[in-house]
């Protein structure tokens, strides 16, 4: 709050009858001319009726009711407190111009009131422009007033605060400063609070900025603050919330980049905007995924296929351990270190995880359900299935007994693409997919000997990894085969079937 300077006012002692009757009339006038100007005046109250009643009127121009300063002040007091006159008659550049045919310089009262209003409202009122511009003028018209002291400091700084786009003006002061965005408001005499929308449009920009240039293993308290709903949800600019300018800077800075992004960055764009593996007439995908560029999209999903195979292996080795199956246990580590190398050299662009009644029962034992991304049930009591897609070809590969299947392309109406697969059975993703793809090549001549889907079990160790490089090689996927073997795993592989 912006304080108005106090006025000290010393009066001689009451020493007589007649001073006291004096000062009583003088205090009497004084109430009546407060009464008449101050804004709990019943002529300042008619006053903004007027105002509020010809702006809602039809075929009328609000300038017409603005003649004395008390309509000057009225209709900022209007702009402030009633949000349906704001939003109905916004600030404007012919309503800050009659300002100066009323007054050349504004009312102490008038100019501290338009002051509050550009941080209560901010981008919200209406020109902000051509009010930055008026009150920087203003300052300059004040000259040679006592203002308080925080007015003198922003009168200092009229050049940041007062331009356009000036909430970016007073980040980038904060940060040439190495301050904290709170030191830099307070010492620019911006003491306001953090509802304001100019302090919100400030930590906004705060926020985008640091993101934008943050390290990976930084420290920072910053994502407990983004994934506020208070936070993410807030306005910025048309049609979009802060939510959506967070998470392309995250995403930007990333890609940028080129590193891995970490686990808490990943999780703090999933709780502004979920996952976006949603059906698109989703509430959340309209939201957030629908507005924001379409390669964040595409690099989210990417990146959450590294969660999907996470959970993926881990609910097959939970199973293994409390299931005492030493052939599940032997297999795990090799194909947990097969897929993950598809992962490592950016192969899988989508992925879909299935899983069985007791894995989600151990998910959901162990997580918080916002903390999971999507994922479908199976109907059955154990198997895990997990859907790649590998630069358009697609995997399926399954825990248990469960085959991996190549395709090169998925027939229509198959359980992958339907976005509200629940409940279908380890055989919908294996035989009936299979007969569905056969199917689709009987009628369609251009398939004629197509060799797939392939089907390669796991089993001999090394035979089957062959296999799979070979399948997706044939397919032009390029693989770093090193990548898909531990170091010993690859010298064994090497001398069985000659260097890749």
């Amino acid at each position: 709050m912006i304080k108005i300077p106090t006025i000290n006012i010393n009066f001689t002692n009451i020493v007589t009858d007649n001073s006291q009757l004096l000062y009583q009339s003088m205090t009497s006038h004084l109430n009546t001319i407060a009464g008449l100007s101050g804004s709990t005046s019943d002529i300042f109250s008619q006053s903004c009726e007027k105002i509020r009643s010809i702006a809602f009127a039809e075929d009328t121009n609000i300038i017409d009711a603005l003649h004395i300063p008390r309509d000057i002040r009225a209709i900022i007091q209007l702009w402030r407190t009633d949000d349906d006159f704001l939003e109905k008659k916004k600030v404007s550049s012919s309503i800050l111009s009659h300002f100066r045919t009323i007054r050349k310089k504004q009312s102490i009262i008038a100019f501290y009131a338009l002051v509050q209003l550009y941080f209560e409202k901010y981008d919200e009122c209406g020109d902000i422009n051509r009010l930055s511009n008026f009150l920087h003028e203003e300052f300059t018209r004040q000259e040679g007033r006592s203002l308080s002291t925080e007015m003198e400091k922003i009168a200092e700084h009229k050049d940041f605060i007062f331009c356009n786009n000036s909430h970016e003006a007073v980040v980038a002061l904060a940060n040439q400063r190495q301050q904290s965005l709170d030191d830099a408001l307070q010492s620019i005499g911006v003491n306001i609070s953090r509802e304001s929308r100019f302090s919100q449009q400030c930590m906004a920009q705060y926020y985008i900025d640091t993101l934008k240039k943050l390290h990976p293993h930084e420290d920072t308290q910053l994502f407990q603050e983004i994934t506020q709903p208070r936070i993410y949800n807030s306005p910025y600019g048309e049609g979009t919330r802060l939510g959506h300018k967070i998470i392309q800077a995250i995403i930007d800075n990333v890609k940028d980049n080129g590193f891995e992004i970490p686990e808490i960055w990943l999780q703090a764009i999933i709780t502004i905007a979920g996952d976006p593996r949603v059906p698109i007439s989703s509430k959340s995908y309209q939201t957030w995924w629908m507005i924001l560029p379409k390669y964040c999209d595409r690099m989210i999903r990417q990146w959450l296929s590294r969660v999907d195979l996470a959970l993926f292996f881990e609910v097959l080795e939970e199973h293994a351990n409390r299931s005492s199956n030493m052939e599940l246990q032997r297999m795990y580590p090799a194909r947990k270190i097969f897929l993950e190398g598809l992962y490592k050299q950016n192969l899988i662009s989508y992925s879909k995880l299935f899983i069985g009644n007791s894995a989600v029962k151990f998910l959901k034992e162990n997580y918080n359900q916002e903390q999971l991304p999507v994922y479908y049930t199976l109907k059955d009591r154990d198997k895990s299935i997990i859907y790649l897609n590998i630069n358009g070809i697609h995997i399926v590969e399954g825990s248990h007994n469960f085959c991996f299947w190549i395709y090169d392309k998925l027939p229509d109406d198959n359980p992958i693409d339907n976005d509200f697969s629940e409940n279908i059975a380890p055989i919908d993703l294996s035989g009936n997919l299979k007969k569905r793809y056969k199917m689709m090549l009987h009628y369609n001549s251009s398939y004629v000997n197509n060799p797939f889907p392939l089907q390669i079990r796991h089993q001999p160790h090394l035979t089957w990894q062959h296999k799979v490089i070979q399948g997706l090689q044939g397919l032009d996927i390029p693989i770093k085969v090193e990548e898909m073997f531990s170091s010993t795993d690859y010298r064994d592989y090497q001398r069985c079937y000659g260097r890749y």
